[in-house]
């Protein structure tokens, strides 16, 4: 992978890792809550 050795590229994976993150943290939260509300 190429793209991990440039500066650009590692900051478009870093962004990319957080939005992984985001994405995973909102399902977990919307899961709980249909949970709860069930």
């Amino acid at each position: 992978m190429s793209f991990m050795k440039s500066a650009r590229g590692k900051k478009k994976q870093r962004i990319f890792l957080f939005v992984v993150a985001g994405l995973v943290i909102i399902s977990f939260l919307s899961s709980i809550i249909a949970v709860n509300f069930i």
